[in-house]
């Protein structure tokens, strides 16, 4: 639910110093949604399913290449608009809407302590501490905002408690933006790359695994490496891309076809950005991100990182032979999996 803050900031960034009058104090409304509200609204949908009747408008920060998405189009017969308001689908992903909403944190006070804390003796001399206290006379709620550094002076002068929220409000040329999309489904960039394959799209597998492999030690067909990578069937293949990746990171991450656009929107499809960073743990949680955990992807992967497992826990004494996974996420997989070595 949208709703309307009254915020009152200051240009005060050392909160120790004595007020004078190059302080500046300013009152202003801001409309928009607290954080949590926002997220209940801009829900991001699960699973997209192309319709004939579908119209995409992509918002900013969306990097699938154009090339690809006419293709999508074509197949799917859909359509992409530039303008949003011909659109009934938005595609986004997870910079979009931080790219056109502010999400600043404010502290909020009690109006009748402000209102004291203004006409404390620092204050006196102020032009703006009149201005400021006029202005509350007429103001009716219990609460207003402030930002960090009246915070910090207002706790310590009136030793008071206070809340911090997180308030998103619109960047000023996208108002018209956020009112119309927020009642149409929202669906992540990356569901789109399933849409992508088509029946001579690469499936990597142990062979084509071990050939990739080859590829990347070779450092000439580094290159080639990456564009099979780029051009396979990613929910396919996702576990031994996910190896090749954590593997080749170094080789990868130096490469000038890092920055190639469609090798940017296949890291982004496998939940990750071009830092590519990937410790064992975080290798797991993707599994889990992209509903790729199960039995077979970790008889994949475990015998390749399985050095990395032993060596964080074995010691001079002990030597780790068994590998299994804490409770929750054996009761995510419904099966007590075990890998003896």
């Amino acid at each position: 639910m949208k709703t309307t803050i009254l915020y009152i900031s200051s240009n005060l960034r050392n909160t120790y110093i004595k007020l004078h009058k190059d302080v500046i104090f300013n009152a202003s409304f801001l409309t928009g949604w607290y954080e949590k509200d926002f997220q209940k609204i801009f829900k991001i949908s699960t699973v997209y399913k192309p319709s004939k009747t579908d119209i995409l408008y992509l918002l900013p920060k969306v990097i699938i290449p154009r090339n690809k998405l006419k293709n999508i189009c074509t197949n799917e017969n859909i359509n992409v608009t530039k303008k949003f308001k011909e659109s009934n689908i938005i595609i986004c992903n997870n910079l979009s809407l931080n790219s056109i909403v502010h999400n600043y944190k404010y502290y909020q006070v009690n109006t009748e302590i402000f209102k004291k804390f203004i006409t404390l003796d620092i204050f006196k001399s102020h032009p703006d501490s009149i201005r400021i206290s006029t202005f509350l006379n007429d103001y009716k709620e219990e609460a207003l905002f402030i930002d960090y550094y009246l915070m910090d002076m207002l706790n310590r002068k009136l030793n008071v408690d206070y809340d911090s929220i997180n308030f998103c409000s619109p960047h000023s040329d996208c108002e018209e933006l956020l009112d119309f999309i927020i009642d149409k489904p929202i669906y992540d960039e990356s569901d789109l790359s399933e849409y992508l394959t088509t029946t001579d799209s690469i499936i990597i597998n142990k062979e084509s695994y071990d050939q990739l492999t080859l590829m990347f030690n070779s450092k000439q067909d580094l290159s080639l490496a990456m564009s099979v990578m780029t051009n396979c069937n990613y929910s396919a293949s996702y576990a031994y891309l996910l190896l090749l990746l954590h593997l080749n990171r170094d080789a990868i991450y130096y490469s000038d076809n890092l920055k190639n656009v469609d090798f940017a929107y296949f890291l982004y499809c496998m939940g990750l950005n071009h830092k590519i960073n990937l410790d064992k743990d975080f290798l797991i949680f993707l599994l889990k991100l992209k509903n790729q955990f199960n039995t077979t992807n970790l008889d994949i992967i475990i015998p390749h990182i399985k050095h990395e497992i032993t060596n964080s826990i074995a010691t001079n004494t002990f030597i780790v032979k068994t590998i299994t996974l804490n409770e929750d996420l054996l009761t995510d997989l419904g099966t007590n999996y075990t890998y003896t070595f």
